[in-house]
Parts: C-alpha cells; sequence; structure tokens
C-alpha cells in the first residue's frame, strides 16, 4: 500500500474440515519407481497441497511452516525449501526445556507471516517415541502458537501411543482455544 501499511488478505470463509495423516508405505519405490520420496516415504503432504493453493490463489502471500512432529519435516521442507513464500521451521529437540526455547525462537517472527501452518505430531510425547512432553505441553504449544498469529490451521501428523492420543490432541486445542478467548 502506498502508505507503508501492509495489505491484509481476503480470508475466504471456508468452514473447517479434517485432514488425514498422510499416506505413508515403507514399499512406494517398488509401486511408483519415478516418483522422488523422502525418508517419510510421504505420497502426498497435505500442508504443502493446502499452501500452494491458497498461494496460488492470491488468498495469502506467505506462510510460516512449525513442524513439532518428531521426524524432520515429513517430507515438507524438501518440497518448500526452494520457495520464498513458505518459511519451514522444525523443532528438533533432546528435552521439554529445548523444545520449548527452539519453539519459541521460531515462532518471534510469526506474526509477519500471512498464515502459519502447524504439522503437528504427538510423537514426542513422554510416552511415544519422542518421549519428551507432557499432555499439559501441548496445550502450551496450542497457546503459543496462536498467540504468535491468529491465522493458524494445523495438520495431524504423527502420534503413535493410540491411549493418549485423543488427549494429546484435545490439550493442543484446549491451548488454541485459550489463545482465541
Amino acid at each position: 500500500m502506498p502508505d507503508g501499511r501492509r495489505e491484509e488478505p481476503s480470508w475466504p470463509q471456508w468452514r473447517p474440515c479434517p485432514a488425514d495423516r498422510p499416506l505413508r508405505s515403507y514399499n512406494l519405490r517398488a509401486i511408483m519407481p519415478a516418483m522422488i520420496l523422502t525418508a517419510a516415504s510421504v505420497l502426498f503432504n497435505n500442508m504443502v497441497i493446502a499452501l500452494k493453493k491458497l498461494l496460488s490463489e492470491g488468498l495469502i502471500r506467505n506462510a510460516l511452516v512449525v513442524d513439532i512432529d518428531l521426524h524432520y519435516g515429513n517430507g515438507t521442507f524438501d518440497i518448500v525449501k526452494d520457495d520464498d513464500r513458505i518459511t519451514f521451521r522444525n523443532i528438533l529437540a533432546t528435552s521439554r526445556e529445548q523444545f520449548f526455547k527452539i519453539f519459541g525462537d521460531a515462532l518471534k517472527d510469526a506474526a509477519s507471516f500471512d498464515l502459519v501452518g502447524c504439522s503437528a505430531g504427538f510423537d514426542t510425547y513422554i510416552k511415544d517415541w519422542g518421549a519428551m512432553l507432557l499432555t499439559d505441553d501441548y496445550r502450551r504449544i496450542g497457546n503459543l502458537l496462536v498467540s504468535s498469529n491468529p491465522h493458524v490451521f494445523s495438520i495431524l501428523e504423527g502420534g503413535y501411543y493410540i491411549e493418549d492420543l485423543g488427549i494429546n490432541v484435545l490439550s493442543y486445542l484446549k491451548g488454541v482455544q485459550e489463545a482465541c478467548s
């Protein structure tokens, strides 16, 4: 804009809908040898599909992806690394304290992006592979995320301790709700 203010994107009036986890298979290379696959063997990357669609329609100009999944990027980084409209930040940590320091650093400029997408992996849970975060930590994550930028969406990624996956997701959503109140 001529006066130096940033023009806000026009947000569509869509209804929220669930997106399933990315399709994973350990035999995809045999099925589709010409396809370039990442270590996570992701065939369709829901995060990238969503962001590229919004970018192509001019609904957003840029986006920040914050990946809290235990595994690095689930293929997202490989797909977006050359697109300067999408900034990717993965939270690689070995302790709760380190996780929240890196997470806080990743969100410092989140308000400068039109949209923040969270690859919400719950496999960093204390009883899951990552053996690091407590259920209430996911509430804190949801709250910090939305407090950093109200234009947020999340896609479920990892989370393999099924017995507690629901309470961890609910805790995350409670944090989002707190930030919206």
